[in-house]
């Protein structure tokens, strides 16, 4: 419901559409979120792309923004030297990598390129 006047006073109040932070890397008004995937000791990009997963941590000013992200949210995976690699459908919020399972397996179970993606997984 929205009202066909701005009513008065209105010049005292936030505008329309700015409750959220201006992020870098994140677009609200168009509902597309770019994630940073990286790729090093505790993350590769071929594993996100074979199970369908991103990941994101090591500290929590890299893991807080993900877990921002809700179901049905739409993101471009960037790849820091290869560009844009892929875009998807957020399908559950994020969990800790120790309680991500794909298909009802836990994580830890398939063929990883990257067995670091557990490093200090319990802070």
């Amino acid at each position: 419901m929205t009202n066909q006047s701005s009513g008065h006073f209105a010049e005292k109040f936030r505008p329309h559409d700015t409750m959220h932070l201006d992020l870098a890397h994140f677009d609200f008004k168009n509902g597309l979120y770019y994630v940073n995937v990286g790729e090093g000791d505790h993350r590769h990009w071929d594993d996100c792309r074979k199970y369908g997963f991103l990941s994101a941590g090591q500290d929590r000013k890299y893991s807080d923004p993900i877990r921002t992200l809700m179901q049905g949210d739409i993101v471009a995976a960037y790849l820091k030297g290869k560009g844009y690699v892929g875009i998807g459908r957020v399908k559950e919020q994020a969990v800790r990598v120790n309680d991500f399972k794909i298909d009802g397996k836990l994580l830890n179970t398939l063929d990883l390129k990257t067995l670091d993606i557990y490093n200090n997984c319990d802070n």
